[in-house]
């Protein structure tokens, strides 16, 4: 990995911990297609029928997107902001594509998420300012806020996915941030931040980690790296429909759930199933130091934001 002075990237040593997002080393694309495969015929119930659940196999490696997805179970910091803010509409996108793109309700509230965090973000800003993003991805939502009016803002960036953290900086330099950015190749459980960060935020790790105890003492880490006082801005995932649990999910198609779902559960069976409720996540916040300010929805109240300060 390239040196840099100012937005080094470090540690640049070897990191063994595992990627919980994706894999780090995927099957090859034919042993994906034969697990899926297996895995679909063998599975009982399915969302839907069997025939319909092979077919949405052989669409989704059909095109790169739903070829990583298959593979590596999840998205990596390139496919999310592919998502986020690409052109949703193309002509000659496949069909299935097209629909992950503009239907898949998941995406949809990732994108208002996405967008939720950066008014909320633009709320705190002030001068002299820290903001980091554990883990950034290819750190889009801190570089595209318009910091013109704001002097000394620093940006900090920690991802143990090394490609995204070359990305992210290949981003801010096209942005022209990269004289006032850091990234950090580190773990999220093990960061060294310690009383240095006026704002962080976090978005993607709640819904990969279904232990409370690990998400217990991610926040707790948080917590130390942000000054007194300080802001958390982070999300997460909350129960879908199925019978016998609230569901707070709203203004969603029926169609579109199940074809969503048949996708991730039976299809991919993606890492990113962890659902949370506001309680749940709230009582881990405050065990850790938090006090949450302020939740916003997006449409469909898949992706809440929680604003919470660090109190002492």
């Amino acid at each position: 990995m390239t040196n840099h002075t100012k937005h080094q990237i470090g540690p640049l040593t070897p990191l063994h911990q595992p990627l919980i997002s994706h894999s780090e080393t995927p099957p090859t694309q034919e042993d994906a297609l034969i697990a899926a495969l297996e895995r679909i015929q063998s599975k009982r119930p399915l969302t839907l029928p069997l025939e319909r659940t092979i077919k949405l196999l052989h669409e989704l490696v059909s095109f790169p997107l739903g070829k990583f997805l298959l593979e590596h179970k999840g998205l990596n910091g390139y496919w999310t902001s592919d998502l986020i803010l690409s052109t949703p509409y193309t002509l000659d996108r496949p069909p299935l594509e097209t629909w992950i793109r503009t239907k898949a309700p998941v995406v949809k509230a990732t994108r208002e998420r996405f967008h939720i965090f950066q008014r909320e973000v633009s709320h705190f800003l002030a001068d002299n300012m820290t903001l980091a993003s554990i883990p950034c991805g290819i750190m889009d939502c801190l570089l595209r806020i318009d910091y013109r009016d704001y002097k000394n803002i620093s940006l900090i960036g920690v991802d143990l996915d090394e490609e995204s953290l070359e990305l992210a900086l290949g981003n801010a330099q096209n942005m022209g941030h990269d004289e006032h950015l850091t990234l950090i190749l580190q773990d999220a459980w093990e960061i060294t931040l310690s009383g240095t960060v006026d704002l962080l935020i976090s978005n993607g790790l709640s819904i990969y980690e279904p232990d409370h105890t690990r998400l217990g003492e991610l926040y707790k880490k948080f917590h130390t790296a942000l000054k007194p006082n300080g802001i958390l801005i982070t999300s997460f995932f909350t129960p879908p429909p199925i019978p016998g649990n609230h569901c707070p999910w709203r203004n969603f198609n029926v169609d579109d759930i199940l074809l969503q779902k048949s996708i991730i559960s039976d299809v991919v069976e993606g890492k990113f199933q962890n659902y949370m409720t506001e309680e749940s996540i709230s009582s881990l916040l405050a065990t850790a130091g938090f006090k949450v300010e302020k939740v916003t929805n997006d449409s469909q109240c898949m992706f809440p934001t929680l604003v919470a300060r660090r109190v002492d």
